[in-house]
Parts: C-alpha cells; structure tokens; sequence
C-alpha cells in the first residue's frame, strides 16, 4: 500500500510543477502600427525603428532620456540591459516578434525612434508568466508619435 501512496504523491507534485513550475521561454509581442505612423509636416508617413530592451530592472529604462537610449543603450542601461534588438517598423504593418526570454529578464522595454518627440516614445511592462504557456504575450500600438504596451 505504501508504494502506491508515494507513487500517487510522486505523480501529483510532477503534475504541480508541470502546470505551476513551466518558466516562460518565449516572449511574443504582437505590433499594430497605424497608417498614420510617424508623420512630417505635410502628413507624410514613414517607418520607425524600434528597440525591444530585455531588462533585469526597469528603474535605468524609466529614467534614460531618449538621447541617451538612441546613442548609447548599453552605457545608460548598464547592467540591466540583458538583450537589445531593434527592428524597422512600416505604417500599417500588424505582425508578430518573438524571441527567447532571457532567464534573467523581469522586464520587457520598448522605445519608437519616431521624427517627433512630443508623444510617448517609450514603455515597459513586467514580463508575466504564463500557467500553462511557456510564452509570455504583450501587444505593442504605434500610432501617430506615441507607443503603447498592453498585457494579453
């Protein structure tokens, strides 16, 4: 009978740590941008490039100034920065980027170069781990001068 008692226990804590224990692998971020993405002055539309910052802290992110990011993320960042990519974003384009999640990542940074400053060029969110998911789902809007990032 005890056999089958620590078989039992042994099955129910795997079946714990399977549903409970699963480390977010990936993370996605589904990216909206608006045809009216980054305008001049006449109304013309252009593409943005955009940093995706993988962050063990976001307190450094918060406080970089949009010089400091553009010329020198690893230096502004310094140690909190674990992985930096950057992509071209184009008016219109709905897609999806995903990439390994850093062990080390608690957060998840991302900042629009646009043409204007005015609007909010920069967001971070805490990166949330899933039950059952191994990845872990943001959405990102670009619309006009200003990036949003909402949890999914």
């Amino acid at each position: 009978m005890l056999p089958i008692q620590i078989c039992k226990s042994a099955v129910a804590i795997l079946l714990v740590f399977t549903l409970f224990g699963c480390s977010t692998t990936r993370l996605s971020l589904d990216v909206n941008a608006s045809s009216r993405l980054n305008p001049d002055a006449f109304g013309n539309v252009y593409s943005v490039i955009v940093r995706v910052y993988q962050l063990s802290d976001a307190r450094l992110f918060e406080e970089a100034s949009y010089d400091e990011l553009w010329k020198s993320s690893e230096s502004a960042l310094q140690d909190s920065v674990l992985s930096v990519e950057e992509y071209t974003i184009s008016p219109d384009y709905h897609g999806e980027l995903v990439f390994e999640r850093l062990e080390a990542a608690k957060h998840v940074g991302v900042m629009a170069f646009f043409r204007s400053r005015e609007g909010v060029w920069k967001v971070y969110d805490k990166i949330q781990s899933g039950l059952l998911s191994k990845t872990a789902k943001l959405e990102v809007n670009i619309a006009g001068y200003d990036i949003e990032m909402v949890p999914r």
